[in-house]
């Protein structure tokens, strides 16, 4: 399978070739990758459920890990070109009318991943790779394609403006402007607070 596609989370994020690669300690950093996207000799990953939604954009709670090649937080769709047997296009356009005007129908992600060598990865040429490598953990330095804040919108009308949220690091508060915001969502979660609605207003 050279391509996983998925929704259901309100966001959008393209991973790099993912091997199975199961961490105990930390699940959630589990894979293996050669961040590759030419003759990648794992699956390729990419959840694209940010079509919009009225429970809002569902945010990235923890730091981005090796694999994730880019990370959106706007409403969009995605757009696959087939050139050939061997190379795609893929791209993600932005469609959301909370960012500004100018940027609508701008492609906010573009990559060409190329394959080469079909059949199952064990007999893929550079299956070595991923064999001797170990979890795919987090990045070393800090990737500038990679987005970890996320400004989100909260009860605009109960609040009277947008009320900015930063995600923090597993088991951390966000941080909000509103307080009272930031401890609703430390307490109920983020999907439960934004699904518990009274008329227009988010209880």
């Amino acid at each position: 399978v050279d391509f996983y596609i998925a929704g259901h989370e309100h966001d959008y994020e393209r991973m790099y070739d993912v091997a199975p690669r199961y961490d105990a300690a930390t699940p959630w950093l589990s894979g293996a990758t050669t961040r590759s996207t030419v003759d990648p000799p794992a699956t390729t990953y990419i959840v694209t459920g940010s079509a919009g939604n009225i429970e809002d954009h569902e945010s990235f709670s923890r730091p981005a890990p090796s694999r994730s090649a880019k990370r959106l937080n706007t409403y969009g769709w995605s757009k696959m070109t087939v050139y050939n047997a061997s190379h795609i296009l893929w791209q993600q356009i932005q469609t959301d009318t909370g960012a500004p005007s100018s940027t609508w129908g701008q492609v906010m992600d573009e990559a060409w991943i190329v394959q080469q060598h079909h059949g199952p990865f064990p007999n893929h040429p550079r299956r070595f790779e991923i064999d001797k490598m170990g979890l795919a953990g987090l990045p070393a330095v800090a990737d500038p394609e990679v987005s970890l804040d996320v400004a989100m919108k909260y009860a605009a009308r109960r609040l009277g403006n947008e009320a900015q949220c930063k995600h923090m690091p597993a088991g951390q508060e966000p941080r909000c402007t509103d307080p009272h915001l930031a401890r609703d969502l430390a307490q109920q979660g983020r999907w439960q607070y934004t699904k518990r609605r009274d008329g227009d207003a988010v209880q």
